[in-house]
């Protein structure tokens, strides 16, 4: 055996070693830091924020705000919009002075293209084109931000991926985020009233987060026992009466200006 020989064995252990490594890491890029996963507000709405990246210069942020919020109701999460950052919402209005740059995109979630939002007013969709035709300048018109796409099953900003979902097999539809191997759904009240302990869906056992909105403790407990998500987080306020029961279930005590943070790390969520 000639040292040639030795060093090529010794490359192929470690190239061998490396990959067995990536093998077990949960994303596609282990060096790109931890993924977190943060849900905010104030008193009247929430939002979730999503980022990745080790140093803020290299970080990528996602907002996701289901519902339309104000610069008060957002405070929270104002530091992380600052720079660069992507905006993913559902098909409302935006106020546009409610964050202190536009996004580098915006993406809206919707199963129908109905309404497009143009300068904190709605336009009927048929009238969109005719619309965009007639503006000279489509950055005057969404007040500098950019122009939305709308994508009506899924979407991808960063390492972060959204998709429309039917939790339970009807028309109610949610949002499902995945990141490194982590499923998150978020639900709105209109899963939970069509819900009930006998309800089948084909996530159960299937999410690390589920986030639903303000609910009572039976409620709560009951769309526990439909998914069996590793955690559930409730939209304040709720009835903290339910996570006396079990510990994974997280409901702020204030609900008037509070924070969940998650993290998702080699395929997996922590709080």
């Amino acid at each position: 055996m000639g040292r040639f020989h030795l060093l090529r064995v010794l490359v192929l252990i470690f190239a061998v070693g490396l990959l067995s490594w990536y093998a077990r890491q949960g994303g596609n890029n282990p060096f790109a830091g931890t993924k977190t996963i943060r849900i905010a507000s104030g008193e009247n709405g929430y939002a979730i924020m999503c980022s990745a990246g080790k140093t803020p210069a290299k970080r990528i942020v996602t907002l996701f705000a289901p519902e339309k919020l104000s610069s008060s109701d957002i405070k929270l999460l104002m530091e992380d919009v600052t720079g660069e950052w992507n905006l993913i919402t559902l098909c409302q209005t935006i106020d546009f002075n409610a964050f202190p740059n536009p996004p580098q995109s915006w993406t809206i979630l919707s199963p129908q293209t109905t309404m497009i939002p143009v300068d904190n007013t709605e336009i009927p969709a048929e009238d969109a084109e005719a619309s965009a035709i007639n503006t000279e300048d489509s950055a005057e018109a969404y007040d500098n931000w950019p122009e939305p796409f709308f994508n009506t099953q899924a979407g991808a900003a960063g390492r972060f991926f959204w998709q429309i979902v039917y939790p339970l097999g009807d028309s109610v539809h949610a949002v499902l985020l995945t990141v490194d191997k982590t499923a998150t759904l978020i639900c709105g009240s209109s899963v939970l009233s069509g819900s009930s302990k006998n309800t089948r869906s084909q996530f159960k056992e299937k999410l690390d987060l589920l986030i639903i909105p303000s609910a009572d403790a039976k409620t709560v407990m009951e769309t526990r026992e439909i998914f069996r998500p590793r955690f559930i987080a409730v939209i304040p306020p709720c009835d903290t009466s339910a996570k006396t029961h079990l510990k994974n279930i997280i409901c702020a005590d204030d609900s008037k200006n509070w924070e969940y943070k998650f993290k998702a790390k080699r395929g997996k969520l922590s709080f």
